[in-house]
């Protein structure tokens, strides 16, 4: 995690055998909604 002036950036990287990169963004994208206060994720 690098912390920025206005935000954060954080890096990952993701093994094929253990999931596809379709998986992967869908992660992403939950994680990113229940942090930003979402209650329910699509």
């Amino acid at each position: 995690v690098t912390e920025l002036e206005d935000g954060v950036f954080i890096g990952c990287s993701l093994n094929h055998a253990t999931a596809d990169g379709e998986s992967f963004w869908h992660f992403f994208n939950s994680w990113s909604e229940l942090n930003a206060g979402r209650e329910t994720i699509s």
